[in-house]
C-alpha cells in the first residue's frame, strides 16, 4: 500500500478513536459531577487516596500490553485530577 494512502487510512482510524474518547471523557466528567454532588451532600472528602490508588492499579491490570502502563497511569492521573476539579464545582 502506498505510504500516503496508508497514513491517511490510519489517521482516519485515529480520528474515529478520538471521537469515542471525547464522548467517553464527557460521560466520565458528567458522572464525576454527580459524585461530587453526592460527596458534598454527605460531607465526604473529594480526594480519596486509597480509591485513586485502587483505580490506577485496576486500570493498569486491564492492559494487554504492559509496556503502555506508564502512559496509561499518567492519563488516568490527569483524568482523576480533572474529575476532582469538576466534583468541586
Amino acid at each position: 500500500m502506498d505510504y500516503e494512502i496508508a497514513l491517511s487510512k490510519n489517521r482516519r482510524k485515529l480520528d474515529a478513536i478520538d471521537r469515542e474518547i471525547v464522548e467517553l471523557y464527557e460521560a466520565r466528567m458528567r458522572i464525576s459531577r454527580e459524585i461530587g454532588i453526592l460527596k458534598r451532600e454527605n460531607g465526604a472528602a473529594i480526594f480519596d487516596e486509597a480509591r485513586e490508588n485502587a483505580v490506577l492499579a485496576s486500570r493498569a491490570a486491564m492492559l494487554s500490553d504492559a509496556s503502555l502502563e506508564e502512559g496509561l497511569i499518567a492519563l488516568f492521573r490527569l483524568m482523576m485530577e480533572q474529575s476532582k476539579t469538576v466534583q468541586k464545582d
